[in-house]
């Protein structure tokens, strides 16, 4: 951090969210960004998700819920009597 006599230079800015502003400095997590702008983020509890560029995001170790089950009533066609 600038504080601690870190630089600030192009390629270790990252534009955060206040939430996320105060975990990096506050709460013992981690967070580093590669060259091409995707960055990790580890929290002190051990989760950790990586944030991409375009805004989409992947929480490691969370998996998405299912897709819903088919509608019954969503059928074009016409019941069989």
């Amino acid at each position: 951090a600038w504080e601690h006599g870190g630089k600030t230079e192009l390629n270790n800015l990252i534009l955060r969210c206040r939430p996320d502003h105060l975990a990096k400095h506050g709460d013992g997590g981690r967070v580093w960004q590669d060259d091409n702008g995707v960055t990790h983020h580890q929290t002190r509890t051990g989760q950790a998700y990586t944030s991409y560029p375009d805004g989409s995001w992947i929480n490691h170790g969370v998996q998405p819920p299912p897709p819903p089950p088919p509608d019954p009533f969503d059928n074009p066609e016409p019941p069989p009597f």
